[in-house]
């Protein structure tokens, strides 16, 4: 239903892909994602017998990971699979569920590469040759580390208008080179010329790399400990441990913080759940 609800929607534009209401397709990967652990979690501490609620939550995320043709969901999801399964790979504590855990690990991923390797490939190469979304966010990325590194103590949230802009007028030339070297052909660069005259839409495509634009050393300092409290928090709870890497590597790598209320809701759940695992261990 291309043109189903559109008064619902951020513009007029058919729902084509897999959007869940936002602006961009690529913002629904941590919804399901956050969504889907949290409930999986809760349904395997309350209802443990119950399998109805698994097998939906489980079959639910599958279709969604067959439908939405996220190229950057996919990425993320891949790397997170690698990272997740680090934490059972150690050759001092080995044990029979280690091992389990790292073969299933190893399993999904060559299933998920075989599956959209191929798919995956044709898009990503036609994005890159027909659409902006890729170079833009490269460019955004190059752009917005120029500036925190020539502004460590952070630009404000008025000022990087003008910074920001003539960073992304200077990458141009990278741009064209990292392309033309890998690819061998030339990016299509008008968003990003739309972003150096326009303010509506100007921001950096990730959202920790925006806020540490912004706030400099304040937010690099913010997004370490609370990484660290929340990493430490979800130690013993591999569903959540699992929802907190991919989730962190997508603010980091493609999609924006601030209005991303999953994500706030994710951290929330885990700073909760850690209070009721306590409270109920000390009574």
């Amino acid at each position: 239903m291309p043109e189903g609800l559109l008064f619902l929607h951020s513009t007029d534009l058919p729902y084509y892909r897999v959007r869940l209401l936002t602006a961009e397709s690529s913002w629904t990967g941590t919804i399901y994602v956050v969504y889907s652990t949290i409930t999986l979690y809760l349904v395997m501490t309350l209802y443990r017998k119950n399998l109805f609620y698994k097998l939906y939550i489980i079959l639910s995320f599958l279709m969604y990971l067959l439908l939405t043709q996220s190229k950057g969901f996919y990425v993320v999801l891949l790397l997170s699979i690698v990272l997740y399964s680090l934490r059972y790979f150690s050759f001092k504590k080995l044990s029979i569920q280690n091992i389990f855990m790292v073969f299933v690990s190893i399993v999904i991923f060559f299933v998920i590469l075989n599956v959209f390797g191929e798919v995956y490939y044709n898009a990503f190469m036609r994005d890159i040759e027909k659409y902006t979304s890729l170079a833009t966010r490269i460019g955004l990325i190059l752009a917005s580390l120029k500036v925190i590194l020539t502004h460590p103590w952070g630009t404000g949230t008025g000022t990087y208008i003008i910074f920001l802009p003539n960073e992304i007028l200077s990458s141009f030339n990278t741009l064209n080179f990292i392309f033309g070297s890998i690819f061998g052909i030339q990016p299509n660069l008008s968003e990003l010329e739309r972003l150096t005259t326009s303010t509506t839409g100007l921001g950096v495509k990730s959202g920790v790399l925006h806020w540490l634009m912004v706030g400099g050393i304040f937010s690099l300092l913010f997004f370490v400990l609370t990484f660290k409290y929340l990493n430490q928090a979800t130690k013993e709870l591999s569903i959540l441990r699992f929802s907190l890497i991919f989730t962190f590597l997508a603010v980091t790598t493609y999609i924006s913080l601030d209005i991303k209320y999953e994500i706030w809701l994710l951290c929330a759940f885990i700073e909760y759940n850690l209070k009721f695992i306590k409270g109920n261990s000390t009574e």
